[in-house]
C-alpha cells in the first residue's frame, strides 16, 4: 500500500476530501494535514521531510499555493507523478487556449467560451492539464 498525504488549504477542507475512503481503500496510510494560506514554503518542506519514498501527494490548493508546494515536494525528492491535484469546486474553471496559451476563467465547462486574449472561440474539453493547471479549450472553426 502506497502511503498517501493530504495537503489542504483550510479554505478548501469542505471540498470533496475524500480522506475516510481513501483510508478505506489504503488503510491507515492516509494523512491529512491542514495548511495556512498564504502557504510557508518552510513549513511545507519540514511536513514533507520525513514522508517515505513513494508517498502520493494530493493538494487541494489555490494555484500559488500548488506551485511553492510542487517547487517544495520536487526538492524533497518527491517525482511529478508523485503530486497529484485534487478537484475542487471553486465556482471557476480555467480553459487554456490553444491557439494564444492564455488562461481564461469560465464558470461552466458546458458552454463555448471567447478567449480574452486572441479572440479565439473555445470549446472547453474534459483534458486537464496539471502542468497549466487549467482545462484545454479547442479552437472551434
Amino acid at each position: 500500500m502506497r502511503p498517501i498525504l493530504i495537503l489542504s488549504e483550510v479554505r478548501f477542507k469542505k471540498d470533496g476530501l475524500k480522506e475516510k475512503e481513501l483510508q478505506k481503500e489504503n488503510g491507515s496510510s492516509v494523512e491529512l494535514k491542514l495548511i495556512d494560506s498564504p502557504v510557508d514554503r518552510k513549513k511545507i518542506e519540514q511536513i514533507l521531510k520525513d514522508k517515505p519514498l513513494g508517498t502520493m501527494l494530493i493538494l487541494y490548493t489555490g494555484g500559488a499555493a500548488r506551485k511553492r508546494i510542487r517547487r517544495a515536494a520536487n526538492s524533497a525528492g518527491f517525482s511529478h507523478e508523485d503530486v497529484r491535484i485534487g478537484k475542487m469546486d471553486t465556482g471557476t474553471y480555467c480553459i487554456f487556449c490553444s491557439q494564444c496559451h492564455r488562461i481564461n476563467r469560465t464558470a461552466s465547462l458546458e458552454k463555448s467560451i471567447i478567449c480574452i486574449s486572441c479572440g479565439q472561440h473555445l470549446e472547453p474539453s474534459n483534458h486537464y492539464s496539471s502542468f497549466q493547471d487549467a482545462y484545454l479549450g479547442y479552437p472551434i472553426l
